[in-house]
């Protein structure tokens, strides 16, 4: 049983270095939730392996039809997530690093 919220995102290398900006923003900035589990589901993960730390884990997300549905990448990993996460999680949530912007 747990109470661990867990983070999940999608991501590719084109979307890296957000990516990492959103990590090390979660990981500096997150108060309590600072070092919660961070899914990265991503059709390239072995290619994203420099995320993986001990809070980060990444997950390959593979034959996503991303033609029929704008968001299929997303609701995929949802869906994955909401079948991996542990029994008694309490939150998943999705965060978006394409959303992520430095300040000016």
């Amino acid at each position: 049983m747990t109470d661990e919220t867990i983070f999940l995102t999608v991501a590719d290398r084109s979307g890296l270095p957000a990516a990492r900006r959103m990590i090390a923003s979660l990981r500096t900035f997150g108060g309590a939730l600072a070092d919660a589990p961070l899914w990265v589901f991503s059709p390239e993960a072995d290619r994203l392996a420099g995320l993986a730390d001990r809070s980060t884990r990444l997950f390959p997300q593979e034959n996503v039809p991303t033609t029929a549905c704008l968001f299929a990448e997303k609701v995929v990993a949802c869906a994955r997530s909401e079948a991996l996460a542990p029994g008694g999680t309490r939150s998943l949530v999705w965060i978006e690093h394409q959303t992520h912007k430095e300040p000016s």
